[in-house]
């Protein structure tokens, strides 16, 4: 056992899991945010807002997200054997700019 912790810490895996168990928390903060302004963006808990209309949007928002996703596993897939830690990256930085955006759209959109 003492042997495994000396390969991880000296390896500086430890480091990055840090790094990225940190990065996946703040990520999962933001999509709360960003859940919660896309929802106050379509009107729930105004007057005269419908249940039904942001139930729509986020069915046609998570809709053109999967396919998205699948456009794009179905075109770069092969090359993802090969560069692991590339796309890892890619898909957290993507993540994070999706957020962001969805955070900053109903204010823009207003």
């Amino acid at each position: 056992e003492r042997r495994r912790q000396d390969v991880l810490a000296q390896s500086g895996y430890l480091k990055y899991m840090i790094c990225d168990n940190l990065q996946d928390l703040s990520t999962s903060l933001r999509s709360v945010l960003a859940t919660q302004r896309i929802l106050e963006g379509v009107g729930v808990g105004r007057t005269g807002a419908t249940a039904l209309s942001a139930t729509l949007n986020f069915l046609i928002r998570d809709g053109c997200g999967m396919i998205a996703s699948l456009l794009f596993t179905s075109l770069a897939a092969s090359s993802f054997r090969r560069n692991v830690k590339t796309w890892k990256y890619f898909a957290d930085c993507m993540v994070d700019i999706g957020i962001t955006l969805e955070i900053i759209a109903p204010s823009v959109l207003s």
